[in-house]
């Protein structure tokens, strides 16, 4: 399924039916790969959006988890 967000972006959403005889740890190995799959496009849809190279998304990124990850320990 397909949802057009306000400003024209697309964000991609599969359904998959869970499998009868599934456990937890089956389905929240599914759950992650889901999530990792959604996470990879919407990055891709970043840096075509900033006209960004890969390689500076990807820095900019580490840069915002360090920052994220430093508060954190702040915190704590």
């Amino acid at each position: 399924m397909d949802v057009k967000t306000g400003n024209g972006l697309v964000v991609q959403v599969e359904a998959v039916k869970k499998p009868e005889n599934s456990n937890k740890l089956q389905e929240l190995a599914a759950m992650e790969e889901a999530l990792k799959k959604a996470t990879d496009e919407a990055h891709r849809q970043r840096v075509e959006l900033s006209g960004q190279s890969e390689s500076e998304a990807l820095s900019q990124s580490a840069e915002s988890v360090q920052s994220k990850a430093l508060l954190e320990l702040k915190k704590q």
